[in-house]
């Protein structure tokens, strides 16, 4: 393993002034010395600890009580504002008389701290059945490993071409020479042995083992060290995605997170749209009865009683009498059933609102420790409706 960082020699002083108060200076014996640091771990290894570190920061703060709740918990984005939105439970009260529990986890865009750039959306979704849809995608993406690995290797010789034709290197290995001969000429005015010409002939040295990396870096023995890295980190990604093929079905939580994470899931949330429908359960409404109770009305729309008893208070339902209970008119109900009842959180709205894209990175880093990201998008759809398939590769 190379080494790596910049080593600092006499870095600063410590010294006290005149008014008796410590104060601290740059020491005059200041030495830098690049790749003075030895390296400890491989360079990969530390890519994906800083991956993780970072991935740390965000979803570790604030966690939610049951994790278990909220699989998208650092995958999921606002598509209004692009903002992260974090898991949320709206609680409902205590338990009902029947032992269930009415409350429920969520997500919800975080942007809302400063009220001047808040999110004008303030978008929310449940989790249920958002989670179970995104994971049935990826399980889609399991089935179909042979296509994305042909796209891989597409994206990987892709990479490696512009790997190849990237000219940083070569721009920073001229602005050396440059400082190199500019400060050979100025050495020149200077009596050899003397403090200045010490100086500039010891800046002009490490500027020459500096040119030497880069040399060594640019060359084509580090490009057949990065193709190789970038071949083994693929590998690695396909061999991950074979074991996971077999058994997504009986995955536990923990497996589906590793998942989401190898295949950088992420998930865009729009702003849901006013539709309007009736539920499976809806029956035909007989001919010979003209007075219904509530609890007969909502079994023949497919809705509860209480949706009944709302709609009769905010002035929807009109023809109606109360001796000795609600009774709602025939008229009403087909009034109410031509219409339909505002649908919330169904499979067919839920796939209307998410947009899920999946860009696995690859982090690879030259012997100098410069990193080279690459960043594999395998495909990109939104589900336009419930039979909608993804589109290919």
């Amino acid at each position: 393993m190379e080494n790596i960082g910049i080593l600092v020699v006499c870095k600063e002083k410590q010294k006290i002034g005149q008014d008796g108060k410590r104060k601290t200076e740059v020491h005059p014996n200041r030495r830098e010395i690049p790749g003075g640091i030895p390296a400890i771990i491989d360079a990969a290894l530390y890519e994906r600890a800083q991956e993780k570190l970072k991935a740390n920061k965000a979803d570790k703060s604030h966690l939610p009580l049951n994790k278990e709740d909220f699989l998208l918990r650092g995958h999921i984005q606002c598509a209004t504002c692009t903002h992260a939105m974090k898991p949320r439970t709206q609680k409902k009260g205590r338990l009902t008389h029947k032992g269930t529990d009415k409350s429920y986890p969520f997500y919800a865009c975080a942007n809302t701290h400063n009220k001047y750039k808040a999110c004008p959306s303030l978008t929310t979704i449940r989790t249920s059945p958002l989670d179970d849809i995104v994971w049935q995608d990826c399980c889609v993406l399991f089935k179909r490993i042979e296509v994305l690995q042909a796209a891989l290797e597409q994206e990987m010789e892709a990479a490696i071409s512009a790997l190849l034709e990237d000219t940083t290197g070569q721009e920073q290995v001229q602005r050396i020479e440059a400082t190199i001969a500019y400060a050979k000429n100025e050495r020149e005015k200077y009596v050899p042995g003397s403090y200045m010409h010490n100086l500039i002939s010891q800046d002009i040295t490490n500027q020459e083992e500096q040119l030497a990396r880069f040399n060594k870096e640019i060359g084509s023995s580090n490009i057949e060290k990065v193709t190789g890295t970038i071949q083994q980190r693929i590998m690695e990604f396909l061999e991950f995605l074979n074991v996971m093929r077999g058994r997504y079905e009986h995955a536990t939580f923990q497996e589906k997170r590793n998942a989401l994470d190898v295949l950088g899931v992420r998930v865009m949330v729009h702003e849901p749209t006013e539709t309007y429908g009736l539920s499976s359960e809806v029956l035909d409404i007989g001919e010979g009865q003209e007075w219904f109770s509530a609890k007969e009305a909502g079994h023949f729309l497919g809705v509860h009683a209480k949706t009944i008893r709302f709609y009769q208070k905010n002035g929807t339902i009109t023809h109606y009498k109360e001796e000795p209970f609600l009774l709602v008119h025939r008229d009403e109900l087909l009034k109410l059933r031509e219409k339909g009842f505002k649908q919330r959180n169904t499979d067919e709205i839920v796939r209307n609102r998410i947009e899920i894209s999946y860009s696995p990175r690859f982090h690879i880093r030259g012997e100098n420790g410069t990193g080279v990201p690459v960043s594999l998008q395998t495909r990109r759809y939104i589900y336009v409706s419930v039979c909608s398939t993804p589109c290919t590769l």
